[in-house]
């Protein structure tokens, strides 16, 4: 489709440049359901643009945030204040459970990943309803990180670190 649409493009409007973005996204879409969760991507767009700009501090990214060391990206809300927040990679079942029940009693938290954010990436629909309320802090690492045990205890020495620190002296970027 994206070599026709070029082609096309050029016969009739006589384009050089590219007509799409680098990096542009597509893919064949092999089940119908998939088509319809995409449709309900395009269609939350504008409501989610709004929530941003209605609320630019609960969607902030900063880079290059130091913690235990090593160099953090953070996308969420960074002023968590009055009131404690759960930090966690909430990996297992159970902590996966334990954050369900924190979201359930209105609790904050903060995600910790072993993959750094792609370029564009946002939360998916339910983490976004999160940041949306102020609820959510995603931490990643500059660097990747390989899956498996040694790493999943990192971050969990990660997360007892920052539930130890005044949470005002975590969130600011490297200087």
């Amino acid at each position: 489709m994206k070599v026709k649409c070029g082609q096309l493009a050029k016969e009739k409007l006589s384009v050089i440049t590219p007509i799409f973005k680098k990096d542009f996204y597509d893919r064949i879409l092999r089940r119908s359901h998939k088509l319809d969760i995409i449709c309900e991507y395009i269609r939350q767009n504008p409501y989610r643009l709004l929530v941003r700009q209605f609320n630019p501090d609960f969607f902030r990214r900063i880079n290059n945030i130091k913690i235990q060391g090593a160099l953090w990206q953070a996308y969420g809300n960074l002023h968590s204040e009055n009131g404690g927040v759960l930090v966690s990679p909430f990996i297992s079942p159970a902590e996966k459970d334990v954050r369900r029940q924190c979201e359930n009693a209105n609790g904050k938290i903060i995600l910790l990943s072993n993959k750094p954010f792609s370029a564009r990436e946002k939360p998916a629909s339910h983490d976004f309803g999160l940041c949306s309320e102020g609820r959510l802090l995603f931490l990643a690492p500059i660097n990747p990180l390989p899956a498996g045990r040694n790493t999943f205890l990192y971050l969990n020495s990660v997360a007892e670190s920052i539930s130890l620190i005044n949470p005002k002296l975590l969130i600011r970027p490297d200087s």
